[in-house]
């Protein structure tokens, strides 16, 4: 018999679904100033784009996953 899958397990998943569902210069910034743990200054300059756009990009991702993760619990 299998054991379940732990819930952070499924968590992560459903984060990465998520986070793939939503636009990709949104993904982008998510993932390098979230999960890379880089600067804005960073991100800007990688995706060649102004701070303040990586900045409203990252915000904009963040809440849309909090809703979208709050509608799956």
């Amino acid at each position: 018999m299998h054991s379940p899958i732990p819930t952070s397990t499924n968590r992560l998943r459903m984060v990465s679904r998520e986070l793939s569902a939503l636009p990709r210069d949104i993904q982008q910034s998510v993932r390098m100033v979230i999960a890379e743990k880089q600067s804005l200054q960073q991100a800007a300059s990688r995706m060649g784009v102004t701070v303040d756009l990586v900045d409203t990009w990252t915000t904009t991702g963040l809440e849309l996953l909090t809703k979208r993760m709050c509608n799956h619990d």
